[in-house]
């Protein structure tokens, strides 16, 4: 009796890997509502990253459809992943310097991402509807996952399913990696 209680018991480190997944699903939505947001659309184009759209204009983010990103705060643009580090990184109301051109002139715009009022480029029901189907993906998850925690096809279920509830599209992440980042207020050395 003992030894079935002993393997129906989950390991200690499912837990772990489910917290991990959870946090991160919160931090997720948090973000959807106030994370940072330029307002804007930009594709990797003839060598660099041209403003497509502008979806949320602003005073505070000059940008115009067209405009060629070289450089952020002394960071070149020579690819689409240096534009995806620059949008992770971004932070509500902390100053950037954009270094673009612009009708073949080359210009130093103040770019001051503002917290999202709104979800983004896509539709609030989209990304509702998204994030509902991604909680029921962690909900299986945890489910097959601590039905079976010692079943290796159920961990690898689970496992897929926690995969499923972490797949975004860039304009949804900005920001994400500065509020992974501990504050040094928080924790001083």
């Amino acid at each position: 009796m003992k030894e079935a209680a002993q393997a129906k018991r989950s390991a200690w480190w499912l837990w772990v890997i489910a917290a991990a997944f959870l946090l991160n699903f919160g931090v997720i939505l948090r973000n959807d509502w106030a994370g940072p947001s330029l307002g804007l659309q930009a594709f990797y184009e003839h060598g660099g990253m041209v403003v497509h759209d502008i979806y949320a204009p602003s005073a505070n983010v000059p940008l115009q459809q067209g405009d060629h990103i070289v450089r952020v705060d002394k960071h070149t643009i020579a690819s689409a992943a240096d534009w995806w580090v620059v949008l992770m990184n971004l932070q509500v109301n902390k100053r950037l310097t954009f270094e673009i051109r612009r009708n073949n002139e080359s210009r130093q715009v103040s770019v001051t991402p503002e917290g999202r009022r709104y979800v983004g480029y896509y539709s609030p029901g989209v990304i509702v509807q998204v994030r509902i189907a991604q909680l029921i993906a962690l909900a299986v998850a945890c489910l097959v996952g601590f039905a079976r925690p010692r079943n290796r096809s159920a961990l690898l279920t689970a496992l897929f399913f926690f995969g499923v509830s972490t797949l975004n599209v860039a304009d949804t992440m900005s920001g994400i990696s500065a509020t992974y980042v501990i504050r040094r207020r928080w924790f001083p050395c």
